[in-house]
């Protein structure tokens, strides 16, 4: 789904917006910086601001990293769901010119521990189409309004593969599905 630029404005805004709901409240003024300043990018091509390099904070560098990774996981950065690795070569890409080369390789060392904490290397992100019977869901399947649609486990035949699909096509929303990888022994 593309923006219009009317909505492309007005969702360049949200850092302001949190950064101004959470100002009002001295203990969090520190978290309200980090939330503005998330989406710039230390080539200063970011908003809202276009700050470049020591003008981000550390918090907001970090919190930028963390965040694009788990976006790119779900699909919410680029159209597609990406794999882990993926994510991370995408992330790997933009050091040093949209992230701080030293907070991706810190991020990289925790990695593998932070995917076996989280399950994130668990399971294949797939296209509704590419979905066949006898498959098995990794995780939850839910709507982006977080509405349960079928529970971790559930081996998938061709009438929930139908109704995936149709859902999908309907809400106009990518799904992700995750499946389980099958095991190398």
């Amino acid at each position: 789904m593309s923006l219009n630029v009317e909505q492309q404005r007005e969702f360049h805004r949200h850092p302001m917006i949190a950064e101004a709901e959470l100002s009002s409240l001295p203990p969090l003024k520190d978290a309200a910086l980090i939330l503005l300043q998330r989406k710039e990018s230390i080539d200063g091509s970011g908003y809202p601001h276009r700050l470049k390099n020591e003008e981000i904070s550390a918090g907001a560098g970090v919190l930028a990293v963390i965040c694009d990774y788990f976006e790119l996981l779900h699909g919410f950065l680029k159209v597609e769901h990406f794999t882990s690795s993926e994510a991370l070569l995408e992330i790997e890409r933009y050091a040093g010119s949209k992230y701080r080369e030293e907070v991706v390789s810190a991020f990289k060392s925790i990695l593998p521990e932070m995917n076996k904490k989280f399950k994130l290397d668990e399971a294949d992100a797939l296209m509704s189409e590419s979905l066949v019977p006898g498959m098995v869901l990794a995780r939850d399947l839910k709507t982006l309004g977080g509405t349960l649609l079928l529970s971790e486990g559930k081996q998938l035949d061709q009438s929930l593969i139908d109704c995936i699909n149709k859902l999908e096509h309907q809400f106009k929303e990518r799904l992700d599905i995750r499946v389980q990888l099958p095991s190398n022994n």
